[in-house]
């Protein structure tokens, strides 16, 4: 329930209403063994508390949150961007703290994933990384030169558009793996189920509301628990969530 990114209904106990196979297999898992930083799987715990009611019962975790910041060399990070500015300055402020992030910490790139909500910020990012190293990405979404190329192709009729790049769509997102030596970016909804020691989250809607599906509960809650060792979140003028990470991070 706590990764109910979709909000698909539940029941009386709050357990998402699969239609499969009943009984209690899906109940095994009680306790997480993705963390090595513990101020991570302190921090996921907290924001289920705070944010996800729907949530009945808490995954334990084998690190323990009450570590000596001065012993622990793991990352986490938080960013607050202010509305206001126009969007390609926004993306480009974002991309500026990603690659700060990753060059000033020495990370590998091979280890660091970032997501987002929705491909249009992801789009922008990978764009300019390509450009500026001169490196691969692996993603699972249509890169921004092949999205305008089947736009000036598809230009007379948009049902051949879309069926042109939910096909290209399609095969980015079945040929994506965190197995790779490159960047990493996705939605968080196609990375749901993967893991990486280094996660980017950004959290890109403004209002704070459960009933949308790009800035629920559930989805940051699943961003965020991607991480392994160092987490980056880097929030687009959420009010709410930017007072619960300031008061957990940092």
């Amino acid at each position: 329930p706590k990764q109910n990114i979709y909000h698909r209904p539940v029941d009386a106990n709050g357990d998402i209403l699969l239609g499969i196979i009943p009984g209690m297999w899906n109940k095994q898992l009680t306790r997480g063994h993705r963390f090595s930083n513990p101020f991570i799987a302190a921090l996921s715990m907290n924001f289920q508390r705070r944010f996800i009611r729907t949530a009945t019962d808490s995954i334990e975790t084998d690190s323990n949150p009450q570590v000596d910041n001065g012993f622990n060399f793991n990352l986490i990070k938080y960013n607050f961007i202010e509305n206001g500015l126009e969007e390609s300055e926004t993306y480009k402020k974002i991309y500026d703290i990603c690659m700060s992030f990753i060059n000033e910490n020495n990370l590998d790139v091979k280890d660091v994933a970032i997501l987002a909500p929705q491909t249009d910020v992801l789009r922008s990012l990978d764009f300019w990384y390509r450009q500026e190293n001169g490196a691969k990405t692996t993603v699972t979404f249509v890169p921004r030169e092949w999205v305008e190329r089947i736009s000036r192709h598809s230009r007379t009729a948009s049902y051949e558009y879309k069926r042109d790049y939910d096909r290209l769509e399609k095969v980015k997102k079945n040929k994506f793996s965190v197995v790779s030596r490159n960047l990493k970016l996705s939605t968080i909804q196609s990375f749901k189920g993967w893991e990486a020691k280094t996660i980017i989250c950004i959290i890109q809607n403004d209002r704070y509301n459960d009933d949308n599906v790009v800035s629920s509960s559930e989805l940051v809650y699943t961003g965020i628990t991607r991480a392994k060792e160092n987490l980056l979140i880097v929030n687009l003028g959420n009010q709410q969530l930017d007072t619960f990470f300031k008061s957990h991070i940092n």
